[in-house]
């Protein structure tokens, strides 16, 4: 239908574009196949078919008059010509659905008797075409049950296992290169957290997500979102540790940084030194607990102890 070459005569007659006709010649179809009287285009409405195609008004009705007229058209009196020769042979017997359902009948019977001649019976007791008995249903219905019994309880219940109430809920949707979205569930997100311990899973997946909303030519397919994502996390994850709080402020000094390791010590070497500076070491209180450990860890880094 697409390709047939009267449509550019139609075309150059309406003086519309050839993709026009062709989309108004398939609702013509479609209406004349949806109506009672089978083949009639007289609830066509132009208007309707311009609002629908994004045509200019009076489009649809230009082509409407150009299938009408000409040598051969393709409707007159409101419906489409040689309707019948266009449809399926089903629909165009003369004795209607009776012929058809006694073309169906006979060739089940030839099939049968075919079948009867070359092939031996069912089974002693049923034959094979016997009608199926309350007997026959329970039987399949056990054959059913057996065939299930091998698989696990999420592939044999799953809606029953697994209710939509209770199934995992997403965190976080990320953008993919085909316009549909990527899920990312709850456990996703918390094997980030265990592998990215630095990292706001979800603060990161929110930048994830508006990063590929604002680069919709970069967005990564199905297969290839989840690498994307852990690069991101990983990425996230050595910017928080350059950014951590160590790096920022004065260097510490040789002291200060052998406290620090030593953990325990550190706030009694640090309390030392202020009170170095200011001049109190008299008052800092060697005979205390504070004093005698920041001093020997204070003696130990200078080699004196």
């Amino acid at each position: 239908m697409v390709s047939d070459d009267k449509w550019s005569l139609i075309a150059r007659k309406s003086g519309q574009p050839r993709a026009f006709v062709v989309a108004v010649w398939a609702m013509l179809l479609e209406i004349a196949s949806q109506n009672e009287d089978r083949g009639s285009v007289e609830a066509f409405d132009p208007e309707v078919a311009d609002a629908l195609f994004d045509m200019p008004d009076g489009a649809a009705q230009a082509i409407y008059d150009a299938l009408c007229s000409g040598k051969n058209p393709r409707i007159a009196d409101g419906c489409i010509l040689s309707w019948e020769k266009r449809q399926p042979q089903r629909e165009r017997d003369d004795h209607g659905s009776a012929e058809r359902v006694r073309r169906y009948r006979d060739r089940k019977r030839l099939e049968t008797a075919g079948n009867a001649s070359e092939t031996p019976a069912c089974n002693d007791v049923t034959p094979c075409n016997a009608p199926r008995t309350e007997k026959n249903r329970e039987e399949k219905k056990e054959e059913r049950k057996t065939d299930a019994s091998h698989l696990a309880p999420s592939d044999a219940g799953a809606s029953s296992a697994h209710p939509p109430a209770e199934r995992e809920r997403p965190v976080a949707f990320i953008p993919l290169a085909d316009g549909t979205e990527f899920a990312v569930l709850e456990s996703l997100a918390r094997e980030y957290r265990m592998a990215y311990p630095g990292v706001d899973v979800a603060g990161e997946l929110g930048k994830a997500r508006a990063w590929c909303l604002s680069n919709p030519r970069k967005r990564k397919t199905r297969n290839g979102i989840r690498r994307f994502l852990n690069g991101w996390m990983d990425k996230a994850q050595n910017n928080a540790s350059r950014a951590s709080p160590a790096s920022f402020g004065p260097p510490l000094t040789a002291r200060q940084a052998e406290a620090k390791e030593r953990g325990d010590w550190a706030k009694h070497i640090l309390a030392f030194d202020e009170a170095v500076r200011n001049g109190d070491v008299e008052d800092f209180g060697f005979g205390t607990e504070q004093g005698v450990c920041a001093l020997s860890a204070a003696d130990a880094g200078a080699g004196r102890v």
